[in-house]
């Protein structure tokens, strides 16, 4: 698929998913805009950023929101440490990567290793950039590969149902899938 960055027009996922999950958190805050969607579906929002220059502006956009929860630091370091204090399941947005030389290597498949570390194994999990997973010109992107991202899937919950929607790499349960979209996408 062809896509225009910045116009991919992922974020009606959570119109697409049925209303099982209360928390969202995500990986990559950056301007907050996944934040705002957020807010319409979920009772609580959880977002890690690694970078002050993003972080920052956030926290005085979202300051006087009770639902939202900022997280200043490495994806690989908060997102286990948000998940130890979760007693139910949540959607789960990875998106945290950015410039390879600031911020260091793609941290999916530590994100990942850290879901399935915890003792909750049904999340919903999306996974943003599918058109950037494994090109080579891209440092950031050149060592993700989706088929191993599949496998990490399936060793969290072996249900899981795994599939592509626009940019977006999605591992969720049926039952956590809105039955019409799901026919569409199987």
């Amino acid at each position: 698929m062809d896509y225009e960055y910045g116009n991919i027009g992922t974020k009606n996922l959570f119109e697409k998913i049925k209303k099982t999950k209360k928390i969202y958190i995500e990986t990559g805050t950056y301007y907050g805009t996944g934040v705002a969607y957020a807010l319409n579906h979920f009772d609580e929002v959880h977002s890690i950023e690694i970078s002050e220059r993003f972080y920052d502006p956030c926290v005085v956009k979202y300051k006087d929101n009770p639902k939202v929860k900022l997280h200043l630091g490495d994806s690989r370091v908060k997102l286990p440490e948000i998940l130890k204090d979760m007693n139910e399941p949540c959607v789960i947005f990875l998106d945290a990567h950015g410039d390879i030389n600031v911020q260091g290597p793609n941290p999916l498949y530590e994100e990942l290793k850290s879901i399935k570390e915890n003792s909750i194994n049904n999340h919903i999990i999306l996974i943003d950039d599918v058109r950037r997973m494994g090109d080579e010109t891209d440092p950031c992107w050149s060592k993700i590969d989706k088929k191993k991202l599949h496998e990490m899937l399936k060793d969290i919950n072996n249900e899981y149902h795994i599939f592509e929607y626009k940019d977006t790499l999605i591992a969720a349960l049926k039952e956590d899938l809105n039955l019409s979209w799901w026919e569409n996408n199987e």
